[in-house]
């Protein structure tokens, strides 16, 4: 998710660029554009509207809800296309520029945001207590501290950063055949082994399961740190969009398509059975794929809609909220501490509704992008952001 977007890492190359538009070289709008869908999802997945399905007497509604919740659940998953789009690029960085102007300012980052996360918890009664060494736990363990678990995302591209020569190199050797073969692993083992089990389970035949040493085999296919960054890299240097028709577009949309509402149906059918009971099962069966077909799709309407990218409002619009989208994922989870629930409680009395709660996803947007634009302008807390 990084948001340098420096000219040396973003501008096309003549073989790499997938063809995008010269419209639109000074800056990716095709990725600030992804971006924002990401950061949207991101935020709308941490609202009660996620939730809505298992809220609610009608299977009907509980299936409409299901569709939304099924498609948010693409928001980290873009980010993690973008990172591997960005940077596997075949460039020549030591391990020390890595860790100095990479990973340095979100090592700078994440102790500053926990501290003032824990000091917030402290005094909303979220934490028992506001101490350094609570913040010295929770920095090194953000997923423990309430509230702050969106943050893990940042542990993890720490964690690509650190490995990123070796992620460069590996992509280097790569062909389709070999990207190919990863995403069909990938669907064998996060999709077809659930939908077979459900299969199986509806007949009373207990499901089956995957020796583990398979699938630690078979890691580098399942491992989101590994599998997406490998699968936006694939996309964004192995798809030449000015050779991709408009029926293979079409056909890309309903395989993404197909993914939700695959998902939905089985979700519903979940709820049918247990009881309107909230649960994360079948949410993320085919996350990876809408995630890959939107991140194609965005790329292809960029590409070859030369209307859109001539449109110098629309495309200006786009790359400016783009290049606040990481300070609005920072800043966001201080803003749902805040006001969240009194601030839907006051539109809504049902907090499950959508309605309030993409309120609240606008508001959250303008609030922490305006502030993250006021943050831009100090010259040395900018480098953060």
């Amino acid at each position: 998710m990084s948001e340098q977007n420096n000219l040396e890492e973003l501008q096309l190359s003549g073989h790499g660029d997938g063809g995008i538009s010269p419209l639109v070289r000074q800056r990716r709008v095709d990725i600030d554009l992804i971006r924002i869908v990401a950061c949207s999802c991101v935020i709308l997945t941490h609202t009660l509207a996620y939730q809505a399905f298992a809220h609610t007497d009608s299977l009907a509604v509980a299936w409409r809800y299901s569709l939304l919740s099924v498609s948010l659940r693409m928001g980290v998953p873009l980010f993690y296309l973008v990172t591997g789009a960005l940077l596997l690029r075949d460039k020549q960085e030591s391990y020390g520029y890595i860790f100095r102007h990479r990973a340095l300012r979100i090592i700078i980052v994440l102790p500053v945001l926990t501290t003032m996360l824990t000091a917030i918890g402290a005094y909303r009664g979220y934490i028992d207590g506001f101490s350094i060494g609570t913040c010295i736990r929770f920095t090194l363990n953000h997923a423990s501290l309430v509230g702050g678990v969106s943050y893990w995302y940042l542990y993890s591209y720490l964690g690509i950063l650190l490995m990123l020569p070796f992620y460069r190199r590996m992509v280097k050797g790569m062909t389709n055949k070999d990207f190919w073969m990863l995403f069909f692993l990938h669907m064998f083992v996060c999709s077809f082994k659930t939908i077979g089990n459900t299969f199986l389970e509806s007949y009373g035949i207990e499901g089956l399961s995957l020796n583990s040493s398979f699938t630690n085999g078979v890691g580098l296919a399942i491992d989101q740190q590994l599998f997406y960054p490998l699968m936006g890299y694939y996309l964004d240097h192995h798809v030449d969009m000015q050779k991709v028709s408009r029926k293979k577009a079409i056909l890309v949309f309903s395989a993404g398509a197909a993914g939700i509402l695959i998902s939905s149906l089985l979700k519903v059918r979940e709820l049918k059975m247990n009881g309107m009971v909230f649960t994360e099962d079948y949410l993320t069966l085919f996350d990876y794929l809408t995630a890959i077909c939107t991140f194609f799709l965005i790329k292809y309407v960029c590409t070859k809609h030369e209307q859109f990218a001539s449109c110098k409002k629309l495309v200006a619009a786009v790359t400016t909220v783009g290049a606040l989208t990481y300070g609005i994922y920072l800043l966001e989870p201080f803003v749902k501490w805040t006001i969240y629930s009194r601030f839907v409680a006051l539109i809504s009395s049902n907090t499950y509704r959508l309605y309030p709660n993409l309120v609240y996803w606008i508001l959250s947007m303008a609030l922490t992008g305006f502030i993250t634009w006021c943050i831009k302008k100090i010259p040395v807390i900018k480098k953060l952001f």
